[in-house]
């Protein structure tokens, strides 16, 4: 039940989003991330979360602890605390802003690659 409601959620801003004729670039994301205000928040969650869950690869019902999008691939540890992600996209942030200007989703792939690097089995 709560999957539908972040999808919802993530909706909801993409649509808001979208109706202005303007994508999420990674400088959107950020703001929102480091905003206090409920819809930033919910915008910021729902694109984490959206993304994370949709980048996620399983092979089966097994899971695999490797995440790819695009090029770009990570290894989260088998528990992930949320709030990880967010300081991981915001501390990547403030050392890399000549890449915000890229989507959203290529900044945090980025960010999370390099957080959370896969090791050579």
């Amino acid at each position: 039940m709560w999957v539908l409601h972040l999808v919802f959620v993530a909706l909801i801003n993409v649509n808001a989003w979208a109706n202005t004729d303007k994508s999420i670039q990674g400088i959107d994301l950020a703001r929102a991330c480091r905003s206090d205000v409920a819809a930033d928040q919910s915008l910021c969650r729902g694109f984490l979360d959206g993304f994370t869950f949709g980048s996620q690869m399983n092979v089966g019902s097994e899971f695999i602890g490797q995440w790819r999008y695009g090029g770009q691939s990570w290894c989260f540890p088998r528990e992930i605390d949320k709030d990880s992600v967010r300081q991981t996209l915001l501390e990547f942030a403030q050392k890399n802003t000549g890449m915000l200007h890229f989507p959203a989703a290529v900044v945090l792939a980025n960010a999370l690659t390099v957080a959370f690097p896969c090791k050579p089995r």
